[in-house]
């Protein structure tokens, strides 16, 4: 096993023990990291959470569809072991690089390595907001029939809900969960435009 291999296994494994450790001792390691992420930001973020929303970590989980998979925390420790990572590749390669590329080199690896999961996340929102809006005109036809009927766009939204599966199901089902715990449909609909600002969603709620 190579060096460099080697340093990143350890790395991992310490950010596995801090990770149990913080899970053990609680509030004492939490107010510890809240104290050094405020020294390192210069008083800008106080918390994980404050930093998770600085980062615009929960925007990027709610577009990619993960909010209820995969924690802030999870992307917090990924963009650590990223950062990590890439520092171990900087300290292989930039001496190694011919002339002005070492400091460049030097900075960039570990950036990538911190902006990595944030670019996954776009990926994967992205990828996910192709398949909402390319799901979307049947679900206006439907729509417009059913109101054509004279029946509720509350069912029939419902209906599309349950009778189909994809990001603009799951969506529709957040609509649908609003309105029977007591939100009107206009709120409802307001919501759903404000989580996917496309224009067909627009459409629909109008």
């Amino acid at each position: 096993m190579s060096p460099a291999l080697l340093a990143a296994v350890a790395v991992l494994l310490a950010f596995a023990a801090a990770w149990e450790i913080a899970g053990s001792r609680g509030e004492e390691v939490r107010q510890g990291a809240g104290r050094a992420l405020a020294g390192l930001t210069g008083g800008r973020a106080r918390s994980f959470a404050e930093a998770a929303l600085r980062l615009g970590i929960p925007q990027r989980l709610q577009r990619a569809g993960f909010s209820d998979r995969v924690s802030i925390s999870t992307v917090l420790v990924a963009k650590l072991v990223g950062t990590g990572l890439g520092a171990l590749a900087a300290s292989s390669l930039a001496p190694v690089a011919p002339g002005r590329l070492a400091l460049p080199v030097a900075l960039a690896l570990p950036a990538a390595g911190f902006f990595a999961p944030d670019a996954l996340l776009e990926r994967e929102g992205r990828r996910r907001m192709r398949r909402l809006v390319n799901a979307l005109p049947d679900a206006l036809d439907l729509l417009a029939v059913g109101a054509a009927a004279g029946r509720s766009p509350g069912t029939v939204i419902g209906e599309i809900a349950g009778g189909t599966t994809g990001p603009l199901a799951a969506e529709l089902a957040i609509a649908v969960a609003r309105i029977e715990c007591g939100a009107s449909q206009a709120e409802a609909l307001a919501a759903l435009h404000e989580r996917v600002p496309v224009a067909q969603i627009g459409a629909l709620a109008a």
